[in-house]
């Protein structure tokens, strides 16, 4: 599954940096994932999350570094087996 994520730096897409992906399992509140993310192109960012377990439900928060703004830095978002949740910037 690829997890996507886009970061902006004042509203224009920022390239260049390294953000990093957290995969949190719900069911026993682990932290399954953490590391960087690969870029793609105009603010684009993604990680190929291929451990994931159907039935499971997952929580995930991409960081795009300190270089961003507080308010740009972070997006997150959650999906299950069922359902994907979207939240701004974040898509799978």
């Amino acid at each position: 599954m690829i997890i996507n994520a886009y970061f902006t730096n004042n509203s224009i897409p920022q390239s260049g940096l390294i953000p990093t992906i957290k995969i949190i399992r719900v069911s026993d509140n682990s932290e399954i994932i953490n590391t960087n993310m690969t870029e793609l192109q105009d603010g684009l960012y993604y990680y190929d999350f291929t451990t994931y377990e159907n039935g499971e439900d997952y929580s995930i928060l991409c960081d795009g570094s300190a270089t961003l703004q507080n308010e740009e830095r972070y997006t997150y978002g959650s999906f299950g087996t069922d359902e994907v949740i979207k939240s701004d910037g974040f898509l799978v």
